[in-house]
């Protein structure tokens, strides 16, 4: 983890494999080091809409994977109604719709930012749907012809699409995309 200027979202990953391990195992200590780090760490990588800061479409689905399945677990093991369970939940739906809005007919509209090596943007999808079939695709969401959320923008005519970003600041100043 690059700390607040970096863009490395990993230290989500890290808490992810913290809470599915610290839930397998029962061991409590994983499970809120891993909530520690949820708390610390979520609020400064996605942003009040939902976006992840570094404004990457394809981590956005990535990124809200490993959200959903530490939510998942934690439900498991605490609850839907624990704390920690609430809390991830707020980061899910926001997560949620705004990879919604990157997305038509359950494809990425366009590659924003990094691409994973690790997975290709229709994998990451194909888990969404798979795994977490009540998140994705997302459902009730709007279909107006202009959207904005955390400076993305989406303009919509007919099946004509135009998706983008102008990221407010000077954040990433190293590591634009």
């Amino acid at each position: 983890y690059y700390g607040l200027r970096g863009t490395n979202n990993h230290i989500v990953n890290n808490a992810r494999a913290l809470a599915l391990a610290g839930v397998a195992m029962g061991n409590e200590l994983a499970i809120s080091t891993a909530m520690k780090i949820f708390r610390e760490c979520l609020p400064l990588l996605i942003l009040s809409d939902g976006f992840l800061r570094e404004r990457s479409s394809h981590y956005q689905l990535i990124v809200l994977n490993w959200v959903l399945d530490a939510w998942r677990f934690i439900i498991a093991y605490k609850g839907v109604a624990s704390e920690d369970a609430n809390y991830l939940s707020g980061y899910v739906e926001r997560m949620a719709s705004a990879a919604n809005m990157l997305c038509m007919d359950n494809r990425l509209l366009a590659v924003v930012g990094d691409v994973s090596p690790d997975v290709t943007p229709a994998e990451s999808l194909s888990r969404l749907s798979r795994l977490y079939p009540e998140f994705w695709p997302v459902t009730g969401e709007s279909t107006r012809r202009l959207e904005l959320k955390d400076g993305w923008f989406k303009v919509s005519v007919g099946d004509e699409v135009i998706l983008g970003n102008f990221p407010g600041g000077s954040y990433p100043p190293l590591f634009l995309t």
